[in-house]
């Protein structure tokens, strides 16, 4: 009796830590993600334009927010990381805000191409939320590979504010 009582003790413990520690991890991603995050662009490589090509699907406000999905490549060289964001950036200013891109699958790029590499995870897809002061805000793509972080301008611009882009 008393080791089915110490079995489900254990049982009951064990649910209770793995419960805890996913709440804790949800947790620390929700604060990690959900904010910008300040970028300082002269840590970063910024490439020249004739390196990489993009093409930007949907750029459309939605409330207060933006609802951002496109594909970025850097040519010849297929994109490895998943640690990739979105720069919002004005012009003249070394400082600039970044949020995260969730990954998407993008064969049609890769096919597109024809090249021989394999730009399958050059999608992405981002919803940014109206953090931040109002103002026309250049977007980049900031690649993150764990070594170096690379900055890809575009020449896309939103105007922010009111959560209306235009």
């Amino acid at each position: 009796m008393a080791t089915r009582i110490n079995r489900f003790a254990v049982s009951v413990f064990v649910v209770v830590c793995s419960i805890l520690a996913v709440v804790l991890f949800s947790a620390a991603q929700y604060f990690t993600n959900s904010r910008p995050k300040r970028v300082d662009l002269t840590s970063a490589t910024i490439l020249d334009a004739n390196q990489y090509q993009y093409c930007f699907d949907c750029l459309e406000p939605d409330g207060d927010y933006f609802r951002i999905r496109g594909w970025c490549v850097i040519t010849g060289s297929p994109l490895r990381t998943f640690h990739n964001r979105m720069v919002l950036y004005s012009e003249g200013l070394d400082e600039a805000w970044s949020f995260p891109l969730a990954l998407v699958s993008r064969p049609d790029v890769t096919a597109f191409f024809g090249d021989g590499n394999n730009y399958n995870n050059s999608g992405f897809e981002a919803t940014i939320g109206d953090f931040l002061p109002e103002g026309q805000y250049h977007l980049a793509v900031l690649v993150d590979n764990g070594e170096e972080k690379t900055i890809l301008k575009t020449e896309e611009t939103i105007n922010w504010g009111g959560g209306r882009n235009e």
